[in-house]
């Protein structure tokens, strides 16, 4: 698959690229679609080794985010800190909550393969390390709130969120709203803070093109973050 087209964090998804990506979701998670009892082997968002993981990287992991990336996170978003930590366990069951299905866990440019030729597919997902159980918007709010362009996300998610729902209609699954879906983006994109203080606060970030793509990164999340106002939903 050496040519296909690589995905670029640090350039952004165009729609073109997210609607692409929005499609593989609903395929993929329609597919498992309250289905996942039988994948002992995949751990839950919430209460398992995977959760505890990323609740103690993100509380490791914060500090550094910020000094390193200080410019790219204002002082209003800082200032959440200790609570946005301490109510991770508690976003992390809001994920688990049905319904769940089957998600990748690492949903970003980086790992996907754009088609370029008329026999490619149109994209191909790679990095299957770390799938997880959860809702699935877990994986479209990581796309949108982190790799896809910032103007693009702004003018375009509720069409997003209603091109993934139309894909999960069409593939059987049945009593979701467009109100859920967007009142579960919103509450997934705080839950990315983890995500964020993760990578940026606990990976090497010291050579050019890591610290290119966490920086964007960084403030795609922070843009996506007041648009939607996600902090005034820890109370």
């Amino acid at each position: 698959m050496t040519d296909y087209e690589v995905g670029n964090q640090s350039v952004g998804a165009t729609l073109a690229q997210t609607e692409l990506a929005i499609d593989e979701l609903a395929k993929l998670h329609a597919s498992f679609w309250e289905k996942v009892d039988h994948l002992e082997w995949v751990p839950g968002i919430a209460e398992s080794y995977h959760a505890d993981n990323m609740n103690n990287l993100a509380n490791s992991g914060w500090d550094t985010m910020v000094e390193t990336f200080g410019d790219f996170i204002p002082e209003h978003i800082r200032a959440q800190r200790d609570r946005f930590l301490a109510a991770i366990p508690a976003l992390q069951a809001e994920r688990m909550s049905a319904p769940i299905t089957l998600c990748h866990g690492d949903f970003r440019m980086e790992n996907l393969l754009y088609g370029i030729q008329p026999e490619h597919h149109p994209v191909a997902v790679i990095d299957w390390q770390g799938p997880l159980k959860a809702r699935g918007m877990f994986d479209v709010a990581l796309f949108l709130g982190q790799s896809t362009r910032v103007e693009v996300r702004q003018s375009q998610e509720k069409q997003m969120l209603d091109r993934y729902l139309d894909g999960l209609v069409k593939r059987g699954v049945s009593g979701l709203s467009f109100d859920d879906l967007w009142k579960d983006y919103q509450s997934c994109m705080l839950y990315d803070w983890v995500y964020t203080a993760v990578v940026a606060g606990t990976l090497d970030s010291t050579n050019e093109a890591s610290f290119a793509w966490m920086s964007q990164m960084i403030a795609r999340q922070v843009a996506a973050s007041d648009d939607l106002d996600v902090f005034s939903l820890l109370g």
